[in-house]
């Protein structure tokens, strides 16, 4: 059976979701869609017309289609395109969404959907991951990436070769966090053995912003103009609730219409009830200064924030870049206590040093970065070590830089700040260039948790 959907829309039908609906017949053992459309290049403009499809069956979501590849989607009970779980072919009602990301003046764009119902014997046998045991690593500072991508929405490479990247740059842990889909992580679980651990996760990519959220092997709703009519802080706090650790993903990065969604639009989650940020994706660059100033500026008004870090990769690269790193102490290797730690901020980003922040009350108590102490005079101390020719380490009292120096070396320094003197500190590694090379979660020293 065959099924066409045909459309012509235009910069009036930019950031929607445009249903289609049609019936699978008891007996059907496969579902093709092709979606095409054209231009793809509206006239004069630079960037291209994007659109993906979302599919659901009667019982839920299938997958999304990210990135439209040659060989369109196909769903049988044993395997599925990358970007869609496999299952069974359930008759009854399916949708089909297509998601305008970005549509440019001044064509208007026709598409057409062509659907092939079959109910020809699938052979092929269910593909099954096993989940490895793996030995348990105990209490330590352990490195890793936490914003990844793979074939399953819109990179250029298979799980393999991320996993292959990750070994290669000594990681101790990797998530795979594909554009609104899970499915991949059956296979990355698989992965995972003795020397990486494995993390699940997804990237909610919304027209007005994206957002990493770990720790879930569920997907999880995006869209925002729904039936439910959902707001962003109702869809953070979603994900929130089913045990998600979500992070408000480069909110500084270049948005519309270069990159539909990277810039974080939402001001009413500026952080709202966020409570983490990448500050740090790719390499570092003016967009990342911009986000890390953010981060300050979201302590200064009394957020307690945890600012992380991702590759973002989607590919292989010729020569390697300098991505910051989470480097991140845990009470053992595991995913929920590489999360706990996270949540707890007890981290620092990294592209090479290490940068350990510690404070010690006159009374005693004892810090890390993401520990919160009383009031009291303390003294903040700064150990860092691998640093680059020309480093220089920034002490950073409420976001302004108290003091700095050559870390060209490996050393450490204190500085006693008095009771009632700060909201919170932290360090920073800098190149000569002024570029990052290491910066620290916060210690706060107001009390509050």
């Amino acid at each position: 059976m065959k099924i066409r959907f045909e459309d012509t829309i235009t910069t009036a039908h930019d950031h929607r979701h445009i249903p289609h609906v049609f019936e699978v017949p008891e007996g059907t053992t496969e579902v093709h869609i092709e979606l095409a459309y054209s231009p793809r290049f509206s006239a004069g403009q630079m960037f291209h017309n994007q659109m993906s499809l979302s599919v659901a069956d009667p019982a839920g979501p299938r997958g999304v289609y990210y990135l439209l590849r040659d060989y369109g989607i196909n769903i049988t009970e044993a395997a599925c395109t990358p970007g869609f779980n496999a299952g069974p072919v359930r008759p009854g009602r399916w949708l089909i969404e297509v998601d305008t990301y970005r549509l440019l003046p001044p064509d208007p764009i026709t598409y057409t959907i062509d659907v092939t119902l079959s109910d020809r014997p699938v052979d092929t046998p269910p593909r099954v991951f096993p989940k490895p045991k793996r030995a348990l690593r105990g209490r330590g500072w352990y490195k890793g990436d936490l914003h990844a991508h793979s074939l399953h929405s819109d990179a250029s490479w298979d799980i393999p070769d991320l996993i292959a990247y990750a070994k290669s740059r000594g990681h101790d842990f990797q998530s795979l966090t594909d554009h609104n889909t899970v499915s991949g992580l059956p296979e990355h679980d698989s992965r995972g053995d003795d020397e990486l651990l494995t993390m699940g996760g997804l990237e909610l990519t919304t027209y007005y912003g994206h957002a990493v959220v770990l720790g879930t092997r569920q997907w999880q709703e995006w869209r925002l103009d729904t039936d439910d009519h959902f707001t962003m802080p109702q869809l953070a706090q979603k994900a929130m609730d089913s045990g998600g650790f979500f992070i408000i993903a480069h909110p500084q990065n270049v948005g519309y219409p270069e990159c539909a969604g990277c810039h974080w639009d939402f001001e009413d989650m500026r952080p709202g009830n966020a409570r983490a940020v990448e500050i740090w994706n790719g390499t570092w660059n003016p967009c990342t200064e911009h986000a890390t100033q953010d981060f300050y500026h979201w302590l200064n008004e009394g957020y307690r924030m945890v600012a992380t870090g991702g590759t973002d990769l989607h590919g292989p690269h010729a020569e390697p870049r300098r991505h910051g790193t989470n480097v991140v102490f845990a009470d053992e290797l595991s995913e929920a206590e590489i999360v706990a730690a996270l949540r707890r901020g007890h981290s620092y980003l990294s592209a090479g040093p290490e940068l350990l922040l510690t404070a010690e009350t006159a009374s005693g108590a004892r810090a890390m970065c993401g520990d919160s102490l009383s009031p009291d005079d303390a003294t903040i101390s700064i150990a860092w070590k691998d640093t680059p020719p020309g480093a220089r380490l920034r002490f950073i009292v409420d976001g302004a830089v108290r003091d700095q120096r050559d870390a060209s070396e490996a050393g450490a320094a204190s500085w006693p700040l008095p009771k009632g003197a700060a909201q919170w500190c932290g360090a920073e590694i800098r190149g000569a260039d002024g570029s990052m090379w290491a910066i620290s979660n916060p210690i706060y020293l107001d009390g509050r948790q």
